[in-house]
């Protein structure tokens, strides 16, 4: 039977054991700690509470219009202005007055454009058709010049051209003008054109037998 002196010798082995580093300790990590070290910078997510923002929705984009249709009902007419240099002197011819009225389109937006070709396209001799312009010609730009322009919806649109060198009419630049045309322009676009005056070879260009 161990006395009590084997109690106490005992308890001073132990003792002194656990000084000299050899006992293991049984205490585990604390897991949660090292979750947190190793997550060091990332913040989580907080929970939302109550009604989600509302998202700004674009306003629609508004639809242009159509291209416009060609203009209908069209009428040419012009005159002569008379300038008096002085009293009595009512000789000189001036400018022409030149009217052009249409009939559809009248939509507000739309514009009517008028304008001048600069060539004459004669058939040659033997036709029996001397305009100056027909249908399906093609009018590059180059051969055109802008001499008038006004509001659909006025429906008519009065200017102003001086003489041409051959007799007929001409712009502000001097260059001669054949025949005229008219389109109808909005945001989209523009119509065909119509013919307003196909002018004449003969008469314009020179002088033609009527025999």
């Amino acid at each position: 039977m161990i006395g009590r002196r084997g109690v106490i010798v005992a308890m001073l082995a132990l003792a002194l054991a656990g000084c000299d580093g050899t006992a293991v300790s049984s205490a585990q990590p604390n897991v949660l700690e090292s979750d947190a070290e190793a997550n060091v910078g990332v913040t989580a997510s907080p929970t939302p509470t109550g009604h989600p923002k509302p998202q700004a929705t674009a306003e629609p984009t508004p639809t242009p219009p159509p291209v416009p249709r060609k203009p209908t009902g069209v009428t040419f007419r012009f005159h002569n202005e008379v300038l008096q240099g002085g009293p009595g002197d009512t000789d000189g011819i001036g400018d022409y007055i030149l009217k052009v009225t249409w009939e559809r389109p009248r939509r507000k937006g739309t514009e009517i454009r008028v304008y001048g070709v600069t060539k004459c396209f004669d058939l040659g001799a033997g036709s029996a058709d001397d305009s100056c312009l027909r249908k399906q010609t093609p009018l590059p730009a180059e051969l055109r010049v802008l001499v008038a322009r006004a509001s659909a919806s006025k429906g008519k649109v009065t200017f102003r051209l001086p003489l041409g060198g051959d007799g007929g009419f001409a712009d502000e630049d001097g260059r001669p003008i054949y025949s005229f045309v008219i389109a109808a322009y909005n945001e989209s676009g523009h119509s065909i054109f119509e013919i307003v005056d196909p002018g004449t070879y003969c008469g314009r260009i020179r002088e033609c037998d009527t025999y």
